[in-house]
Order: C-alpha cells, then structure tokens, then sequence
C-alpha cells in the first residue's frame, strides 16, 4: 500500500519530532514497516538532535544503555550504536570480589542459577557466563545433563544437574 501525499507530509512532521516508529504506524494508519521503509527512502532520521545530545550526555554520565533508552524514548540497540559513533565507552556489568565468591558458594551449595543469581545481586546471564567460565577453569573434564526429572546426588554439594559435580570439578582445577 503506498502512502498518500498528505500521509507522507504527516510522517515527515511526526518523525521530526522524534515519535517512536510504532506510534507514528498507529497515527497514521499504516504498517510500521512501512513507516520504516519511507524513513528510509526520505533520509528521516527517528530522533531529534535534542534527543541525541541527551543520550550522549547520558551516557557520558555513565548511566546504562537501557536506562538512557528508556529515558530518551529510543531503543538501547540505538543507543549502542550512538555511544559506539560518539566513541563513548560502554558500563559493562562486572562482578566484584565479593559478588563471585557469593555467587560460586551458592553454585557450590548446589542452588539452581536464578536463585544464586539473586543471591549475589546478579541476573541470570551475568551469573550463567560466570558458571561457564568457572567451568572452563576446571579443566578438560567432560560434562553432561543429568537425565529429566532424575537430579543426582553430589556427595560434597547435594543435588545437581550436570555430572560432574560443576563445583568439584572447578575447586580441583585451582
């Protein structure tokens, strides 16, 4: 379906005052891929200069890529994309001293991850790539699931869900 000239001049206004993609497709009546699509062909850019400069101020104040998104109105993948243009280094989340010993003890006692996740003050991803590295350190020792349903027993940590013990098998590669 193409747009109508007065349709084109309304997406051309609502773009330039920096309206979120989805919201101009309801505005309009129309797909957000095709309001996608003409932003494109006309060269429309969906944030305003004023937003731009609050997001790289934003950032610049160190505050997280979601949290200058949800700020700004704009995406955080677009976000990343302006810190990486504007060379602005991104907060990555690190875990402290304090937060992997809390949370390699909560593995170690043989708490599911979202638990000891929380434990620790981490999400879920940042503690799961922790256990992999954690792993990793153990040395070549081969891992596999446990059968469904069927949780084992490790003698030192009590239930688990991968065999070896993930715990044993990282305290003997140190």
């Amino acid at each position: 379906m193409g747009l109508v000239d007065t349709q084109s001049q309304e997406l051309k206004s609502l773009f330039r005052s920096g309206i979120a993609p989805r919201v101009i497709a309801r505005r309009v009546g129309c797909s957000v891929d095709e309001v996608i699509r003409f932003a494109k062909k006309n060269r429309l850019a969906h944030a305003t200069d004023q937003q731009r400069r609050k997001a790289v101020s934003l950032l610049r104040k160190g505050m997280s890529v979601r949290q200058v998104g949800h700020a700004v109105g704009m995406s955080h993948t677009w976000v990343v994309k302006l810190a990486e243009k504007n060379g602005i280094p991104l907060n990555r989340v690190r875990l402290d001293s304090q937060q992997r010993s809390k949370l390699t003890l909560s593995l170690m006692a043989g708490d599911r991850l979202d638990v000891a996740a929380k434990k620790c003050g981490c999400s879920k991803s940042t503690a799961s790539e922790y256990r992999r590295r954690m792993i990793d350190r153990a040395g070549e020792v081969e891992f596999r699931n446990t059968r469904r349903g069927k949780a084992q027993r490790c003698p030192v940590h009590g239930l688990i869900n991968v065999v070896p013990c993930v715990a044993c098998a990282a305290t003997r590669g140190q």
